[in-house]
């Protein structure tokens, strides 16, 4: 490709559209995907009215995720359109699954650091300066919480994957071959 077409593709790539989607859809096609996965076991194992269920429990869990995956969602467009991600074949829906995925889980990360850090301040900033001994005070993460954060990270990494490539899918632009 000469510099000519580079310019005339790099022009044609819908950099704003992508984030944009990705932005406001992102969050809700996974908390879509949540809501109709738990209404779904409701509905199997449960006593709840079959369509009345689906239609609320997907729109509330689809605007909560909106909220919610509001930053990974972010992310994850800025990515797939600062990388111009085309869709050319299989594997590159697997790269919008690995991008939604590790965007997702960095933002849990990130979001656990922070709380983890908040609990730590109050507790070993309060105890010093209130003159308490702090070394009985609990610390950090042990092996469940470990695991606790695997298991959710898996969940909602493949959720924020999922979700980035149903709207891949959607708005990413495709060659055809």
């Amino acid at each position: 490709m000469n510099s000519k077409e580079t310019g005339i593709s790099n022009y044609l790539y819908p950099t704003s559209s992508v984030i944009w989607t990705y932005t406001l859809l992102g969050g809700a096609i996974g908390g879509a995907v949540i809501g109709f996965g738990s209404v779904l076991f409701e509905i199997i194992f449960g006593n709840s009215s079959p369509m009345f269920a689906m239609i609320m429990g997907t729109i509330l869990f689809a605007t909560v995720g909106a909220i919610i995956g509001l930053v990974p969602s972010i992310l994850t467009g800025w990515f797939v359109s600062r990388h111009r991600i085309v869709i050319v074949g299989v594997e590159d829906y697997l790269k919008l699954f690995i991008t939604g995925f590790v965007m997702t889980v960095l933002c849990l990360m990130l979001l656990i650091t922070a709380l983890e850090l908040q609990s730590f301040i109050q507790t070993y900033l309060g105890t010093t300066f209130n003159h308490s001994n702090y070394a009985d005070t609990p610390s950090g993460f042990n092996s469940d919480d470990i695991l606790a954060f695997l298991k959710g990270a898996l969940f909602l990494g493949s959720v924020g994957g999922l979700s980035s490539v149903v709207l891949g899918k959607i708005i990413v632009p495709k060659v055809k071959s």
